[in-house]
């Protein structure tokens, strides 16, 4: 049986490009990111962040080490990355998203205090949890337009120094331009025409790995 391979690495944004964007001079964006089965038994770890793009551009290479890192995480043999971008917020659809994450939390906790309290007494314990966390769950998720994944094998990282890693992003939603066509005393007419189809290529996140 070949040896299992561990090491613990860094994850951090390094710049990321969304072409469909390139028209709007600043948007604010989510950007969720997921290690999928970074090791035995561990499925997923989850990170979220706001990000703001300018013609449909973000550069994190002077950034601050908080606003650029994803994750710091012992990692197995092959493990995948998902990043997804969500649709242009206003700063009002950021805070409430912020709830929204914040009512996930307090439902978790409430979720262990019942499991870790097997009498009757436990669901008492966790109602105040589980009512913090129904009020703050109002917020709606929001929507994604562009997802990516890759698959990242360890016998391909430098056991020291960093290494960039592209994820290709690829369209979630459909965009398409109306034309009215003809009008006064000829028939009007209209024409649709799709400008980005949805799994159509739209970008790419360019992702720098570091082995600690």
């Amino acid at each position: 049986m070949a040896a299992r391979t561990r090491r613990d690495v860094e994850v951090t944004l390094h710049d990321l490009v969304v072409p469909s964007l390139q028209s709007r001079q600043q948007t604010g964006h989510l950007l969720l990111a997921g290690l999928l089965w970074p090791r035995v038994n561990i499925a997923n770890r989850s990170c979220e962040k706001e990000i703001s793009l300018q013609q449909g551009r973000a550069d994190w290479q002077q950034a601050d080490w908080c606003r650029k890192i994803l994750f710091k995480e012992s990692v197995d043999n092959t493990f995948g990355l998902e990043l997804s971008l969500s649709c242009p917020l206003s700063r009002a659809q950021l805070q409430e998203f912020s709830r929204y994450l914040a009512g996930n939390i307090i439902k978790l906790g409430a979720e262990v205090v019942d499991d870790a309290l097997p009498f009757p007494g436990g669901d008492a314990a966790a109602l105040p949890l589980l009512y913090a966390s129904k009020s703050l769950l109002q917020t709606k998720k929001p929507e994604i337009i562009v997802r990516g994944t890759c698959a990242i094998s360890l016998s391909e990282l430098p056991e020291e120094g960093t290494q960039l890693l592209e994820v290709p992003l690829f369209s979630e939603r459909e965009l398409v331009r109306r034309r009215r066509e003809g009008g006064h005393r000829d028939h009007v007419r209209y024409t649709r025409e799709t400008l980005l189809a949805v799994g159509a290529p739209d970008g790419l996140a360019r992702i720098q790995l570091r082995s600690l």
